[in-house]
């Protein structure tokens, strides 16, 4: 009797190596077949159930020496599962607070930074306005002077009509040149950096890293885009159980396009 042992299991290595002989012995025997008649076909049919015997032999062996391995396994992870269940769910439920928490700093900051981001478009919008009233108010009162300057040169004073005309010049430029001031401004106007006073504290062993995923929220959608780019056809996965069973059902009936029928036979042996 040959005798092995792994850690501290035992076991009888001889009937395993005299299956190995037998196996190895029918494998080359298979290969050297040649069905070329019934009666080699008789034959081969009475090799292949003796092949399912030798084959029912070995997993009993088999068997018998990893079943009560299994059996202790089984009983050693029942064991310690509720622990591991329980250390499972603390663990979820504290990454689960933490990332809450953390993901309502981001939320409040993101809010600070669009809060800051609109009083700075608002006083933009403000200097802006302020500008176009200065400019508008400068053409007014240049317009107003124009007009004078034009009702003098028709009454025949050609003098303060020049002069009114050079006034009405010098007053549209000066507002056109103070809203160009003002405006000048305007881009530096920004959102003040806001400081982080709300952070997640520092903890060793602790980080978090960025994780994005995709969810599909319209299959047809995304269907009609990957066949009008079929670059993106890697997306897609053919459900191979769904067609196999359509297949099984239908036969040679089955009609769809891109998808071929057919029949792979399997042919099944009892132990003699």
């Amino acid at each position: 009797m040959t005798t092995s042992t792994q850690g501290t299991v035992a076991y009888d290595a001889s009937a395993a190596l005299v299956l190995v002989g037998q196996a190895q012995k029918a494998l080359t025997n298979a290969e050297a077949y040649v069905i070329d008649s019934p009666a080699m076909y008789e034959l081969a049919a009475s090799d292949l159930q003796s092949v399912k015997t030798l084959r029912k032999q070995v997993e009993e062996k088999r068997t018998g020496i990893t079943g009560p391995l299994n059996q202790a396994l089984k009983a050693v992870n029942d064991l310690f599962r509720p622990a591991t269940s329980y250390l499972d769910d603390a663990e979820g439920k504290l990454k689960g607070a933490l990332l809450a928490y953390d993901q309502e700093q981001a939320r409040k900051a993101a809010e600070e930074r669009r809060k800051a981001e609109e009083a700075a478009r608002a006083e933009r919008e403000r200097i802006e306005n302020e500008a176009r009233e200065k400019r508008e108010r400068a053409e007014a009162e240049a317009e107003r002077i124009r007009q004078e300057a034009a009702a003098a040169a028709a009454s025949g004073d050609e003098s303060k009509a020049n002069e009114l005309t050079m006034q009405a010049q010098h007053t549209a430029a000066a507002g056109a040149a103070e809203a160009e001031q003002i405006t000048s401004t305007v881009d530096l106007i920004t959102a003040a950096p806001l400081p982080i006073a709300s952070a997640a504290p520092k903890v060793k062993g602790l980080s978090t890293r960025e994780n994005w995923k995709a969810q599909v929220t319209d299959k047809m959608t995304l269907l009609r885009h990957i066949v009008e780019h079929p670059e993106f056809e890697n997306l897609v996965d053919v459900n191979q159980s769904a067609l196999n069973q359509l297949a099984k059902a239908q036969k040679q009936a089955m009609k769809l396009p891109g998808v071929e029928p057919y029949n792979d036979a399997i042919l099944s042996a009892r132990a003699a």
